[in-house]
């Protein structure tokens, strides 16, 4: 599993020792110093899950030496993976389910404003996903944008087809650091009278 930046979702003890176990199962042979970098904590807690896991048999230690150790999951220790795996895939369509519906719900005030046509603007998995909530409560995109466009000219690409700007009624923008990035492109469209939107 890869490690993720979060700012707001800090890792639990529970995701923690998930990490371990799938990554133990992907690589025996990964050395603890080796797994503290793959799943973000400093060698000395990573002792400690190792620890703990062996002693409650979830990992069996297999080697001659300390230099040739490799990690294997036990019967236990796979129960346990699959425990914690569907604990954390359960949890993140839960979330992804409440986020959906705050997302869809801002839309809707959106449309309240009389807005029924609009266009993204910022990070492409964000555009993505807001694209998608936004055709479920019936607001249609018109396009994309990015940075580099001039608000007058700006022309897009919208799954292969390119398109101009005339039509939008309004912007949403996705990712504040995109907006910082793209704030000439903006500004312009709030020049020509386009609603901008922080979503």
């Amino acid at each position: 599993m890869k490690e993720m930046e979060l700012q707001f979702f800090a890792p639990t003890p529970s995701q923690r020792e998930l990490q371990i176990l799938v990554e133990i199962e992907r690589d025996p042979e990964v050395s603890q110093k080796e797994l503290a970098i793959r799943v973000g904590l400093a060698p000395s807690m990573v002792n400690n899950y190792m620890k703990q896991l062996c002693d409650q048999e979830k990992v069996q230690k297999v080697g001659p030496n300390h230099k040739r150790i490799t990690y294997h999951l036990t019967e236990a220790g796979r129960r346990m993976r699959d425990e914690l795996l569907s604990q954390y895939l359960m949890e993140g369509l839960r979330l992804y389910s409440s986020l959906s519906e705050d997302l869809k719900r801002r839309l809707r005030r959106i449309q309240q404003d009389g807005i029924s046509r609009v266009m993204l603007f910022g990070n492409t998995d964000a555009c993505e996903a807001i694209g998608r909530a936004a055709q479920d409560v019936g607001l249609q995109v018109v396009q994309g944008a990015d940075d580099s466009q001039d608000a007058r000219t700006a022309k897009v690409s919208i799954g292969g087809a390119v398109r101009d700007t005339e039509g939008a009624q309004a912007a949403l923008v996705t990712d504040s650091r995109k907006e910082e990035q793209g704030s000439r492109l903006l500004r312009g469209f709030r020049e020509q009278g386009l609603p901008v939107y922080h979503v």
